[in-house]
């Protein structure tokens, strides 16, 4: 009787355990799923990106790897003229296109190797933090511009990405030394034009600490400029705040958690 007991016993261990591999598994091939499908997705925007940018037709054939599901053969582009405003609406109407939305208000793009992400826009919640541009949960989420902003046009706009262990999103900014070349510049495609930013500043700051500044607020933007080079830990900075410029943060957590965030700080040098 003793012997059958522990017999049962130890069958409801093994199947106990496998039904946690199988949980654990499933859970693993779920998450690589979304990884290869998250990769796919920048990658077909870039392509979009790049073909806009290069081309000098206003209707060009493209050829496209068999690989890319969405990307049609004939790109809408247009003409290599000096109108950047132009062809940075254009880029984001067919980014819009593709995703069957007009929640795409810029691409933020700071080279090959870089951060080369949609951002989206919710005035009213961090709707985006946790789902993707169509509104579906992804642990992902999507870069956004933070609701407290109006728009693209504040002299202190924030933006906010969480840092993926595959390097998507903002995870470049958490490990500067090995990517600033890669993030030294950025260009943000809005429909009010092509904004070019320059890398001025990264800090690690404590969550908590970050949270009681109002970075959208002049006053509030310039002390945190300046203290958290002093309260936090100071990964990079080239200049002291300027108060005839207008900035924008990126923003992201180091880990899970969330108890430390990477600010990188960019000072806006020209609107094409």
């Amino acid at each position: 009787m003793e012997n059958t007991k522990k017999k049962i016993f130890g069958l409801i261990i093994l199947l106990f355990l496998f039904v946690i591999s199988g949980i654990l598994f499933l859970k693993y091939f779920a998450s690589q799923k979304q990884i290869t499908k998250r990769v796919k997705d920048i990658q077909e925007n870039i392509v979009i990106v790049e073909s806009l940018i290069a081309t000098e037709t206003t209707e060009a054939e493209q050829v496209v790897t068999p690989n890319y599901s969405y990307i049609p053969s004939k790109i809408k582009t247009q003409e290599r003229k000096p109108n950047f405003l132009e062809q940075s609406k254009l880029l984001l109407d067919q980014l819009n296109e593709r995703y069957e939305t007009d929640k795409i208000i810029a691409f933020l793009d700071t080279g090959e190797g870089g951060i080369r992400e949609i951002v989206a826009f919710d005035p009213d919640s961090d709707y985006y933090d946790r789902r993707d541009i169509k509104g579906n949960y992804d642990h992902s989420g999507t870069v956004f511009l933070y609701k407290e902003n109006e728009n693209v046009l504040d002299d202190y706009t924030n933006y906010f990405g969480h840092s993926m262990q595959d390097g998507t999103r903002l995870k470049k900014l958490v490990d500067y030394e090995n990517n600033k070349e890669f993030i030294e510049s950025a260009r943000l495609y809005t429909y009010e034009g092509i904004f070019i930013y320059q890398l001025v500043q990264i800090v690690e700051v404590e969550s908590n600490w970050y949270d009681k500044y109002k970075t959208w607020e002049q006053a509030d933007f310039i002390e945190f400029y300046e203290s958290s080079a002093i309260e936090g830990n100071l990964v990079m900075r080239k200049e002291s705040y300027d108060p005839y410029s207008r900035y924008m943060t990126l923003n992201t957590c180091q880990d899970y958690l969330g108890k430390v965030k990477t600010v990188a700080i960019y000072k806006l040098i020209e609107i094409l």
